[in-house]
Formats: C-alpha cells, sequence, structure tokens
C-alpha cells in the first residue's frame, strides 16, 4: 500500500517540477546557438594545428610548386 501512496504523492506534483529548468533549458539554447556561430572547439592546444590546416597548406605548397617548375611538354602519340 505505501506504493501506492508514493505513486499518488508522484502525481501529485505540478508540472513545473518534471519539466527542465528555465535556466537549463536557456543555457542549453546558449551552447547550441554559439556551436552554431563559433563551431565546435579547437582541439590541439599544444601547438598542433588543426588537421583540415595542415591539408590546406600541404595542398597549397604542392599547387605552388607545381607552378613554378617546367614541366616537359608531353608528346602526343599517334
Amino acid at each position: 500500500m505505501s506504493t501506492t501512496l508514493s505513486r499518488q504523492a508522484a502525481d501529485a506534483k505540478p508540472q513545473r517540477h518534471r519539466r527542465l529548468g528555465l535556466w537549463y533549458r536557456a543555457g542549453w539554447r546558449f551552447n547550441y546557438v554559439m556551436l552554431g556561430v563559433y563551431g565546435p572547439a579547437q582541439l590541439g592546444g599544444d601547438g598542433q594545428p588543426d588537421p583540415r590546416v595542415l591539408m590546406r597548406q600541404e595542398r597549397a605548397d604542392r599547387a605552388r610548386a607545381l607552378s613554378t617548375t617546367e614541366r616537359p611538354a608531353r608528346r602526343m602519340l599517334r
């Protein structure tokens, strides 16, 4: 019978106590917006650049190296 009373007591709680708090919801929305604006945190605080940045730099270096060296003309095969 005690479980029945505790269930009735739980059902008697106001609805607002079952929802997430206003400050929690506001904080979550703030984090959601800031993540959308600024993106995720950048890892590699030890001076290690982002792998995507490294890849872009390497690609730009290769393109620069190819554009500065003269390539031999291709022979046309008939």
